[in-house]
């Protein structure tokens, strides 16, 4: 969209700021900003960690992270199946 915009500006003997490329690859930056995992993987990494001592803990927040570290373990098991099953056929 952004490209087709960018020619139709072209086209019309007009030309392109930096200014308008900005705004109009601002929505697709929102779009990215969505998209990235990054957060996902600190806390899978923060999860199977171990404690920290000068953090405290309680069992609430021990039992969520067990739980979590249970489901990251099933789901990591049934992806590999599902993709062992896909190559499988």
């Amino acid at each position: 969209m952004i490209e087709q915009t960018v020619k139709f500006v072209l086209l019309q003997g007009g030309f392109v700021t930096d200014a308008c490329r900005a705004r109009l690859r601002q929505p697709m930056n929102r779009i990215l900003d969505y998209l990235k995992i990054g957060p996902v993987f600190a806390y899978f990494l923060r999860v199977f960690r171990k404690p920290d001592p000068s953090h405290p803990t309680n069992v609430n927040l021990r039992m969520m992270h067990g739980i979590n570290r249970i489901s990251i373990i099933m789901f990591l098991f049934c992806v590999g199946v599902m993709i062992f099953r896909a190559c499988t056929r």
